[in-house]
């Protein structure tokens, strides 16, 4: 079997575009529930109080993505792989994050995403339909066209949605200007703080995503190599761009939400109808069709990037898992992973309750728990034997890494003693 190979390309005479690649698809990822559901809902409730805690979550998790990336860029081997250099039950406990993760988070994007696209066409035909058939739709295409299909799609649809919410978000600064309450207090109450981990949870994306863009910076060089420099700037520039919308999002829900007296609604539908209709009463009826695109294009770019990032990972997960390593294997379990992530969402959909907006809690807080253990572990491969020291990150970005571990730990222990004790 050949040996995988780092990424190698070089920067010289090369333009921007062909720099760029997985940290868009990245980026397209992020920007979905994480930022349209829980960023407006924080600017809603706390108006631009939480603004200060999304940076920080942002700022703690970056060296946790940064290894992952760093690790496939500089060994062309799967993020998987390094953890099975660690131990199996290193694996085992990963595999079993990514799974339930993968289930879930197909589950919430497709709903919100066939919300907002059935709110854009004035049709009904149900939420949990109209989901699944888009999610299979979805599924559909990703699985003819792979990655090429996924990197071009993607790249519209980050520059188009980034475009429509930047205007967006200038829309709103008026309405945000003229408020007199944009920095309430947030007391740390048991529910206060369950919704700041939920925030934070999937900030600027789920944990998992660590291992999908170490996947797609594998897929990407299978396509055309790259330089370590070329890409660490793709992904800086998606993290980047995620952590500046995250701040977008919450601003519009600062500006329209915040004192309209309107709480944010619980069912996806009605978030949705809730999300764009105050914004058109807030900065004016021509804002309707702006919004629903801007929601429409985050939220199905993150449904493109999840339907090929999940079954991925979960195809990386399975050679490992059996032993058969390499990129053929993982390869060879692409397809079926797929159909399992589809199905399940599926069936999740259409037992999930109408609670739309405690189910997304739950899963944000099932991601944020994870943290510490991918943070640790995103270290431990990083700094492994078959990394090349040049490639090991300092001192002074360990250390980064190690206070994330330590304050997310923390706040871990802080949720649950303000939960059950």
């Amino acid at each position: 079997m050949a040996e995988p190979q780092p990424v190698t390309g070089t920067t010289a005479g090369r333009g921007l575009r062909s720099r760029l690649g997985p940290g868009l698809i990245f980026a397209a990822a992020a920007v979905g529930t994480s930022h349209v559901v829980q960023s407006t809902r924080a600017g809603a409730d706390f108006g631009l109080t939480l603004g200060f805690l999304i940076v920080a979550v942002c700022a703690l998790k970056y060296p946790l993505f940064r290894f992952a990336a760093e690790y496939a860029a500089a060994t062309g081997e799967n993020l998987i792989r390094g953890y099975g250099r660690q131990g199996r039950m290193l694996v085992g406990v990963m595999f079993a994050t990514s799974a339930v993760e993968a289930v879930a988070a197909t589950a919430g994007v497709s709903l919100v995403s066939a919300s907002i696209l059935q709110w854009i066409l004035g049709v009904q035909v149900g939420d949990v339909p109209a989901a699944v058939g888009l999610l299979i739709l979805t599924a559909l295409l990703v699985s003819v066209g792979r990655y090429r299909m996924l990197e071009t799609a993607t790249g519209v649809l980050v520059l188009l949605f980034s475009a429509l919410t930047v205007i967006t978000t200038l829309a709103c600064l008026p309405v945000l200007v003229a408020s007199d309450d944009l920095l309430p207090p947030f007391p740390l109450t048991a529910a206060n703080w369950s919704f700041a981990i939920a925030v934070s949870g999937w900030m600027p994306i789920g944990n998992t995503a660590a291992m999908m863009l170490a996947a797609w910076i594998l897929a990407r060089n299978r396509a055309g190599g790259r330089s370590l420099a070329d890409a660490r700037f793709d992904f800086n520039l998606g993290y980047l761009a995620s952590v500046v919308l995250a701040l977008c999002f919450l601003v519009m829900g600062a500006a329209v939400l915040h004192g309209s007296g309107e709480g944010t609604p619980g069912a996806s539908g009605a978030f949705v109808t809730s999300f764009v209709g105050l914004y058109t009463r807030a900065i004016g009826s021509w804002s309707t069709l702006l919004v629903s695109l801007a929601a429409l294009a985050v939220m199905y770019s993150t449904l493109l990037a999840i339907v090929d990032g999940f079954p991925r990972l979960l195809g990386e997960f399975a050679a490992e898992l059996t032993g058969q390593h390499g990129e053929d294997r993982a390869s060879a379990w692409y397809l079926p992973a797929m159909v399992i992530v589809v199905a399940a969402a599926g069936a999740l959909l259409y037992f999930l309750l109408s609670a739309f907006s405690t189910f997304i809690d739950v899963v944000t807080i099932t991601g944020f728990l994870a943290a510490p253990i991918i943070a640790w572990a995103n270290e431990r491969v990083i700094r492994g034997g078959n990394v090349p020291p040049a490639v090991q990150p300092g001192r002074p970005l360990i250390r980064w890494n190690r206070l994330a571990v330590i304050l997310l730990t923390l706040a871990t222990l802080g949720y649950f003693a303000l939960r059950w004790l």
